[in-house]
């Protein structure tokens, strides 16, 4: 029974110890003090969504809420059908002119980081023989 009393009271004072390490001591008690590490992963996520559709259409212009959370940025194009000839249509979009390419892909403007923001457009000097409706896109970089 003797070895049995001895192994009980190490086995109990191993299980104190361990408990009391979990535990902050006295000082980081008081102080508030104590450290602990945590990671969480947040999937990508882009997204854009214009106030209304986009159509050009000389002196009319909107507003779009572009958002990314990827660390590295993003890019905003717009995608339309091609044009024909003598058909042109400037853009104005976050404050930069932008000739419509004719091919129907036109980039609109590239970021380095992440952000959610509201980005305003406006249609300048439009000449089309068709309506023309954008489609916008935003992918991660």
């Amino acid at each position: 029974m003797g070895r049995y009393l001895s192994h009980l009271a190490s086995t109990f004072a191993v299980g104190i110890s361990l408990t009391c390490a979990a535990w902050p001591s006295a000082s980081e008690a008081r102080s508030g003090a104590g450290t602990f590490n945590l990671r969480a992963r947040v999937p990508v996520a882009c997204w854009i969504q214009p106030a209304g559709e986009v159509q050009a259409q000389t002196d009319i212009g909107g507003s779009v809420i572009e958002a990314c959370n990827n660390p590295g940025g993003f890019i905003v194009a717009a995608i339309y059908r091609p044009l024909v000839m003598n058909e042109a249509a400037q853009l104005v979009y976050d404050g930069t002119r932008l000739n419509l390419a004719p091919s129907g892909n036109q980039l609109l403007r590239s970021s380095s980081t992440a952000t959610i923001r509201t980005v305003d457009y406006r249609f300048e000097e439009v000449r089309l023989e068709s309506p023309l409706i954008l489609s916008l896109t935003i992918q991660p970089v």
